[in-house]
């Protein structure tokens, strides 16, 4: 996400990160359309979706151990680290920001391959351009948390709204753009933590005009972490792309998500 396209507006935050202060940006997409698909292969212990007081809401991201706030009045609630059950009942308006801390972020993946040279570039900006953000996230909102003391950023990261009790799940990526998500495989659970997507769901993607490699990622991707993105060429709209972003529900729940949308590239 480039911020220099983007609104900021100043607000408070309190996170682990109590004395930091945080920016919000808004990223607002050109055309937004949102979808769900059965899979043949549903998430593993799938049942029918439930809204009584002790369903769950999961939260997870890659890498793990990302903080989970509930956005709520009048004052936001750290709930956790990722990976995160929490009670639906327990999160009304159902709303979160997941933030990285951007040192540990840095020592997770300095052993994935081409990430060293990403640590590098990231560590020489921070202090210059505090404001810079390296990650594309789903919603059009985020979060930057800086150190009024050093003015750097120290953590960032989405504010999801999750569409209960139609949905049940978030995990955020946080996956550089360029950093090919295969790279980021160690960090995930193993193949089969979730089914595989049917192959109907695999040819709906290929009509989208995702790519045989593509597609291929977002198999696995999806076994393992239950996530997957992917940007194509606008197919009418020149210095634009298409962004699809696909998330597996937690159990309770038996879809697949896939949310698609028009960005500058």
């Amino acid at each position: 996400m480039n911020v220099t396209r983007l609104a900021q507006t100043v607000l408070t935050a309190m996170l682990t990160w109590a004395t930091c202060g945080s920016v919000r940006c808004d990223r607002t997409p050109s055309n937004s359309t949102a979808g769900g698909s059965s899979p043949q292969n549903p998430v593993v212990g799938a049942k029918a979706p439930r809204t009584t007081e002790t369903a769950s809401i999961y939260i997870d991201s890659v890498p793990s151990g990302a903080t989970v706030q509930l956005k709520a009045r009048p004052q936001d609630k750290e709930l956790g680290r990722t990976p995160l059950t929490v009670r639906a009942s327990d999160c009304p308006g159902t709303t979160f920001c997941v933030a990285i801390d951007l040192d540990e972020y840095c020592e997770s993946v300095k052993d994935l391959p081409g990430m060293k040279d990403w640590i590098m570039h990231f560590r020489s900006w921070r202090s210059s351009a505090p404001y810079g953000v390296d990650f594309e996230f789903e919603d059009a909102q985020s979060t930057l948390f800086i150190s009024p003391e050093h003015k750097t950023l120290i953590a960032m990261g989405p504010v999801l709204k999750l569409q209960w009790p139609e949905q049940n799940r978030i995990c955020v990526l946080f996956v550089p753009p360029g950093k090919a998500i295969t790279a980021f495989f160690p960090l995930m659970p193993p193949p089969g933590t979730f089914s595989k997507p049917g192959n109907d769901f695999l040819e709906q993607l290929k009509r989208e005009g995702l790519r045989d490699e593509q597609i291929s990622e977002c198999a696995e991707a999806l076994t393992r972490c239950g996530a997957f993105r992917a940007k194509i060429a606008h197919p009418s709209q020149i210095n634009k792309s298409l962004e699809f972003w696909i998330t597996y529900q937690g159990p309770g729940n038996n879809r697949l998500v896939l949310t698609k949308f028009a960005s500058g590239r």
